[in-house]
């Protein structure tokens, strides 16, 4: 009878924490979730979607954390995707070579293949094998043309090599279609009257991640001499 209080109470918690972050109350909603897995004998997706609101927050080392947790207890496509990415940026390329790998060998759908194709051009770029990172970049620009992320990539490999106009050009490149995509998705935000929270989530990520794209991209810009 207690077991099943709790269970019930942590499931219930849980939903309301995956509200409160589909909602953008990611303070909320971490706090939610704690209380969740505080009473969960065995949390599984809780751990997940804390990690997405420890992103949120900027909190890289605790979301990775709690995406190595999710590898025993809710493994998903997006758990191998999220741990590589956090890794390659906190310089740990081991882990997210691994995680590319595991990624890849669960044969997932187009864009996510993309994704992880991307991840081990930057993988590249931070072992400093240069070569290897334009092979990969080059490839996926020639099947991917309007992957903004990858040309912010090679810009950023022609600057470090010293191609400052060819950095330029892909830095530019990716300017145009952020907003491309920033405007597009920003019109459909604002065009319709009914979301669901996870449909409202999403919208509002992508935009939120294109502002952050087109930041890191004039920054970048503003940069080359």
């Amino acid at each position: 009878s207690v077991i099943a209080v709790r269970d019930y109470s942590a499931d219930f918690l849980f939903q309301a924490g995956l509200r409160q972050l589909q909602l953008g109350q990611t303070n909320l909603a971490i706090e939610t979730l704690n209380r969740s897995i505080a009473l969960d004998f065995c949390p599984r997706q809780a751990y997940y979607y804390r990690a997405m609101g420890e992103l949120q927050q900027g909190k890289y080392k605790d979301a990775l954390a709690d995406l190595k947790r999710c590898r025993t207890r809710f493994v998903t496509e997006q758990v191998y995707l999220n741990i590589a990415n956090i890794a390659v940026n906190l310089g740990d390329t081991k882990t997210a070579k691994e995680n590319v790998a595991l990624l890849l060998a669960t044969h997932p759908d187009k864009d996510t293949v993309r994704q992880a194709h991307y991840l081990e051009g930057i993988i590249a770029i931070r072992e400093k094998d240069y070569q290897k990172a334009r092979d990969i970049l080059n490839a996926l620009l020639k099947e991917s043309p309007d992957f903004e992320r990858a040309y912010i990539a090679r810009g950023d490999l022609y600057r470090i090599q010293g191609y400052t106009e060819t950095a330029r050009k892909d830095y530019e490149k990716a300017l145009v279609l952020i907003e491309k995509k920033l405007s597009h998705t920003q019109k459909k935000l604002s065009s319709t009257t009914r979301f669901t929270a996870e449909e409202y989530s999403r919208l509002r990520s992508e935009i939120n991640l294109l502002q952050q794209e087109k930041k890191a991209v004039e920054a970048s810009l503003s940069r080359l001499p």
